[in-house]
């Protein structure tokens, strides 16, 4: 469990960093050193578990076999975390994959073109509510085109609850907006007009037609981002004020993107939904604390709550820590087990951290300071982490 922890911890923390290949990353060559790599695991076994790193439903015919149990108890976990306000968006977001995949999509106006699609359900402001993953043609329910169905499906657990439903002409018809009318959900879109259903048309730059039954079509003052004013339909600014949802999510989550190229498709929609895990759960800590951390602290931190990395070790040391850690573990002679500790600072010091000279180097002549000394042993001798540590112990035999 431990070892899974910093292995996404790690996965998170690669997402933010350039380089060509994993090795790269546990590479002690000047041009890619990173000491928080090799300090967690070595580069073989992190590709051990990069290998064999998936959640596999047995006995399934499911194409997104592997991926299906964590996809299910992830958007359970988005539900349960989150109670959404009263607007809702769906759209659809694309995830680059070029391998061989029979339900791989192309989209011409996303930007990867080819990849895996996904339809997804979202607050206004981006929090990811629930995801479907297409993956072919599948069979319609009864009385509902392909599309009503999907939009049926992603709202399931939203229904009579008075929710509004912004969707693009792509999802919208006359019937879905009677059905989703019937269930006290009130969707704003671009079609036709019937009963409680309002069609209006909007001359802009092009005729636009808007369909709603939240609103009666109506003009009001607005203003843009360089606080021009504008008259326009009432249905247009609640679209556009909350239709963004997805494109939100899509936009905070591509600035730090776990998944990397690889013919293994599961693998990167289990990097995705890594991805869009983190997301939510920084929109709920936001929201709910008042926040101004930045979206990149905030993934800083749940890096170092997963590998343990302390903000307040210095990077140069910190692979010789761990070496030292791994060489004193063993049980030595005298049966006793010795780890490094930081030394404590005496009553009424100011500074975090207190240097004593290393034994091992001072029996050398050399005259050199270290922070850290032995945990277990009696007289707690200041020791550099790596080798002093280990060859004050073998020398005295303690």
């Amino acid at each position: 469990m431990i070892e899974m922890r910093k292995f996404l911890g790690l996965c998170l923390l690669q997402s933010q960093l350039k380089f060509s290949s994993i090795r790269k990353l546990f590479s002690i060559d000047a041009l890619h050193y990173h000491p928080a790599f090799p300090s967690q695991m070595s580069g073989r076994r992190f590709e051990q578990i990069l290998r064999c790193f998936c959640v596999e439903e047995e006995n399934s015919n499911d194409p997104l076999r592997k991926i299906k149990i964590f996809l299910d108890l992830l958007i359970q976990k988005f539900a349960n975390a989150y109670a959404p306000n009263e607007a809702l968006s769906l759209d659809e977001s694309l995830l680059l994959f070029r391998g061989r995949l029979y339900f791989r999509t192309y989209m011409k106006g996303k930007k990867a073109k080819y990849g895996i699609k996904f339809y997804e359900l979202c607050s206004a402001q981006g929090y990811v509510l629930n995801i479907e993953v297409y993956k072919g043609h599948r069979e319609n329910d009864e009385n509902m085109t392909t599309i009503e169905s999907l939009v049926m499906r992603l709202m399931q657990s939203y229904l009579n609850k008075g929710h509004h439903l912004f969707m693009d002409n792509y999802y919208n018809s006359l019937p879905l907006s009677n059905k989703l009318l019937s269930k006290k959900t009130k969707g704003e879109h671009v079609w036709r007009r019937q009963n409680q259903t309002y069609v209006s048309k909007w001359k802009d730059k092009r005729d636009v037609l808007c369909l709603t039954t939240a609103y009666h079509p109506s003009m009001i003052n607005t203003a843009n981002r360089r606080q021009q004013e504008k008259r326009k339909p009432i249905e247009i600014v609640n679209y556009n004020q909350n239709m963004s949802g997805v494109d939100r999510a899509d936009q905070m989550m591509s600035y730090y993107s776990c998944p990397r190229k690889t013919i293994r498709c599961y693998k990167k929609v289990i990097f995705h939904l890594l991805d869009v895990a983190v997301w939510n759960s920084f929109y709920i800590f936001k929201e709910k604390t008042g926040s101004q951390m930045k979206y990149i602290e905030y993934r800083e931190a749940i890096i170092r709550s997963l590998t343990g990395i302390d903000n307040k070790r210095d990077g140069r040391t910190l692979v010789q820590f761990k070496r030292a850690q791994i060489q004193t573990n063993e049980i030595n002679n005298n049966g006793t087990q010795h780890f490094p500790e930081k030394i404590l600072p005496p009553e009424n010091y100011q500074q975090k951290t207190y240097f004593q000279r290393c034994k091992q180097c001072y029996k050398q002549g050399i005259r050199k300071e270290t922070s850290y000394c032995c945990k277990n042993c009696m007289s707690k001798p200041a020791l550099c982490p790596a080798p002093c540590f280990e060859t004050w112990h073998t020398e005295n035999n303690v």
